[in-house]
C-alpha cells in the first residue's frame, strides 16, 4: 500500500449537524492507521441531482486548509469534475470551482512547509461548539506551524442551488490570542501568516508563546521561523 485514501462523504452519508467535525474524526483515524505511509483526502465535491445540496466553497476551504492540512494530509483529489445522469460535478458550481482553483494555488505555495510537517498536538480552547482549535506541527529545520480554526459556525443540509445560495455561516471572533508551548530549540523567530503573507505580533512568557491573532474568521495558518536575513548589496 502506497497511501490511504479517505472519502467518507459525511455531507450525504451522515446526519451530523456539523459534518466538518465528522470529517476530522476520520482524518485523525486515517493519519493513525496509515503510518508510516501518507494519507490523502477525496472531498465530496459532487451531488446526486441538480439543485440538491452541493458542498460549498467555504465548507471546502475550512476543511481543506484548517482541518485536513493540520492533520497531516499529503494530497487532495476532488471528486468529481463532471458527471452525467443524476449526478452533478463541481464544474456546474461556479463558487466551488473557483474555490478549488484558489485552494490549489494556496496549498502549492505552502508545499515546502507542509510536505514533511509532523502533527504534534491538537487542543480545543473553550467550548467544542464555539471555541477555537489550535493545531501544532513541526516541519523541521527549527520551525513550527500553528493552525488556528474557528469552531463557531453553522450549516445544514438544505438545498443550496449548487452552492449559489450558501447555507454555511461562520461567526467571526475578535481579539483572539492563542498560547502554545515553546520548544527549547526554537529561538530568534518571527510569526508569519502564510495565507495573508504578513507578520503577526507575539510575545514570549517563559516557555510559552502568546500569539495575537486578532480577528478570526475561518482560520489562520502561521509559521514560526527565523527571520529572513537581508542580503548585502
Amino acid at each position: 500500500v502506497d497511501a490511504l485514501q479517505v472519502n467518507k462523504y459525511p455531507l450525504t452519508y451522515s446526519n451530523d449537524a456539523k459534518f466538518i467535525e465528522t470529517e476530522e474524526y476520520y482524518f485523525r483515524a486515517a493519519r493513525t492507521a496509515s503510518q508510516p505511509r501518507p494519507w490523502y483526502w477525496i472531498p465530496e465535491t459532487f451531488t446526486f441531482k441538480k439543485g440538491d445540496r452541493m458542498l460549498e466553497n467555504q465548507e471546502l476551504r475550512m476543511t481543506a486548509l484548517f482541518v485536513a492540512l493540520p492533520n497531516g494530509v499529503k494530497g487532495i483529489n476532488y471528486y468529481g469534475y463532471h458527471h452525467t445522469g443524476d449526478w452533478v460535478g463541481f464544474n456546474q458550481s461556479p463558487p466551488l470551482l473557483a474555490e478549488i482553483k484558489k485552494l490549489n494555488a494556496e496549498i502549492k505555495a505552502m508545499e515546502i512547509d507542509f510536505s514533511a510537517a509532523l502533527p504534534i498536538s491538537i487542543e480545543t480552547v473553550g467550548d467544542k461548539k464555539n471555541g477555537v482549535r489550535v493545531y501544532t506541527l513541526w516541519p523541521g529545520e527549527k520551525r513550527m506551524l500553528i493552525v488556528v480554526r474557528n469552531l463557531a459556525y453553522a450549516t445544514d443540509r438544505e438545498p443550496n442551488d449548487l452552492g449559489n445560495k450558501p447555507r454555511f455561516k461562520v461567526f467571526p471572533k475578535r481579539n483572539v490570542q492563542v498560547t502554545v508551548s515553546k520548544p527549547a530549540w526554537l529561538s530568534d523567530f518571527e510569526v508569519l501568516d502564510l495565507l495573508e503573507k504578513k507578520k503577526v505580533a507575539h510575545q514570549i512568557e517563559k516557555d510559552k508563546i502568546i500569539i495575537n491573532i486578532g480577528d478570526l474568521e475561518l482560520g489562520r495558518i502561521l509559521i514560526l521561523k527565523a527571520p529572513e536575513k537581508e542580503r548585502p548589496l
